[in-house]
């Protein structure tokens, strides 16, 4: 789904971007490109939600400081671009409007948001809606899952992480003190063979342990 920084149109509705871009997630042939709002039925549920330039505008340009509750709002206002066309662009339509909700969703989420929230909200027909703030993974490196279980849906933050911390090498310690020795005692071109002889030691203690 194209966001607000992507190389897709600038008004809404946005369309798919081009497969053209990922070739190896395309290869796989799982890879579907949508639309910027977007709906969709997966196993009976109806899921319904946008990149988050609806949130990110009403934050702007109003006095609500909880995203959750933005999002929220917009459903029970049962528009999901509220502020468009008079802050936020949009295409322009003469005889309907593309974004007011005709039917109810079953998941109703934004995405790009500072962090992970979510929530659920009752109609007053009793429908109930799992509302979700996707925080956008630049920033927090996490992504949402959801559980479709018996027409209830659960949902959870996933956080992916990396280490790269590792156990000093000894070798490499030690060639680093000496190189730091020799800087410190040597002057004009006795330093100079010192740090030269310091690198030499360092590529000799390298292809060491490249044959192990």
């Amino acid at each position: 789904m194209p966001g607000a920084n992507d190389p897709a149109n600038y008004q809404l509705p946005q369309q798919p971007l081009h497969l053209c871009m990922f070739p190896r997630a395309r290869a796989t042939g799982r890879l579907s490109s949508l639309t910027n709002p977007y709906h969709t039925v997966i196993g009976g549920t109806v899921f319904m939600g946008c990149s988050g330039q609806n949130v990110d505008d009403i934050y702007k340009f109003s006095s609500l400081t909880d995203r959750l509750e933005i999002l929220e709002n917009t459903l029970q206002w049962r528009h999901m671009l509220p502020t468009s066309p008079d802050t936020l662009n949009c295409y322009p339509y003469q005889d309907q409007d593309p974004f007011i909700m005709n039917t109810c969703p079953h998941v109703y989420f934004c995405g790009n948001q500072p962090s992970f929230q979510s929530g659920r909200i009752t109609g007053c027909d009793g429908q109930s809606v799992l509302t979700i703030c996707v925080p956008s993974f630049d920033l927090t490196h996490s992504a949402v899952l959801v559980r479709l279980r018996g027409g209830e849906s659960e949902v959870q933050e996933i956080e992916f992480g990396t280490s790269l911390s590792h156990a000093p090498n000894p070798h490499l310690e030690a060639v680093l003190k000496m190189q730091k020795e020799g800087e410190e005692k040597g002057e004009g071109d006795g330093g100079q063979e010192s740090r030269i002889e310091g690198e030499m030691t360092l590529l000799h203690l390298m292809d060491d342990d490249d044959d192990d």
